[in-house]
């Protein structure tokens, strides 16, 4: 044998049937985790994505620039408030009568909207003023949308008479804002999931917690203890559609 093929034999590395047993038992466990995951959020965001779609479907089929913004003005609206309502005591006495501009500052200063987000708000606040106004789009805001749309994937804006057609810029733009929406909305969900079934979650926690005793000694915020209560909310779930069957 050669010195050039003992390196080479020397460099391989070798897993035992152990070591390989043991990491597909982990990809295994990773694996059910992640469809516990998406599971549970298809489940309690179902309707949430169905009213994404509609609105999505509604700007794709406008022709005109004008009831393309005003659309996505009205959605960015709602996605704002209910973020808001999160947060605020009596929300709807305040969302009520709020202006769209401050529900947008307001939401910032909460911390619900990034400084993508929050931009995204504003420009769909000056294009819906400039087609009020002047019943057209300003090169200026055309320029400020495309240039948002590409910054979210790293990308310079393309010219702006060469670019994608405008629904598909403000469909992408309203993904983009909704993102947040949807984490916030699954968060509410799973709470109130808890808080209607509070007796049973608390049963089939201890349950979990008999069967797995290492789990009193992790953190909290453990990734160990948060599968956990994921796999507890996922029963309780699942318990509660079949009981409304």
């Amino acid at each position: 044998m050669t010195d050039g093929s003992l390196r080479r034999k020397e460099a391989t590395v070798v897993i035992r049937d152990s070591d390989s047993d043991q990491s597909q038992k982990e990809s295994s466990v990773l694996r059910s985790n992640a469809s516990s995951t998406h599971e549970l959020q298809d489940v309690l965001l179902e309707e949430d994505r169905k009213e994404l779609r509609k609105i999505s479907n509604q700007i794709a089929k406008s022709k005109r620039e004008q009831v393309i913004v005003n659309t996505a003005h009205r959605f960015a609206e709602k996605l704002v408030s209910d973020m808001i309502a999160t947060r605020l005591i009596r929300s709807d006495v305040w969302l009520r009568n709020a202006g769209y501009l401050s529900k947008v500052k307001l939401a910032k200063a909460l911390g619900l909207l990034k400084r993508e987000e929050f931009s995204i708000c504003c420009v769909l606040a000056s294009a819906k003023t400039a087609f009020d106004r002047l019943n057209a789009l300003l090169q200026k805001c055309r320029a400020k949308i495309l240039h948002i749309a590409y910054a979210h994937f790293e990308k310079e804006p393309p010219k702006t008479d060469s670019a994608k057609p405008f629904d598909e810029i403000i469909r992408l733009l309203l993904a983009i804002l909704s993102a947040p929406w949807l984490q916030i909305r699954f968060k509410t969900k799973v709470y109130d999931l808890r808080r209607r079934n509070g007796r049973q979650w608390s049963s089939l926690m201890k349950k979990t917690l008999w069967s797995n005793p290492d789990l009193l000694a992790t953190d909290a915020n453990s990734p160990e203890n948060l599968r956990a209560i994921e796999q507890v909310d996922l029963q309780l779930l699942r318990r509660s559609k079949s009981k409304k069957k």
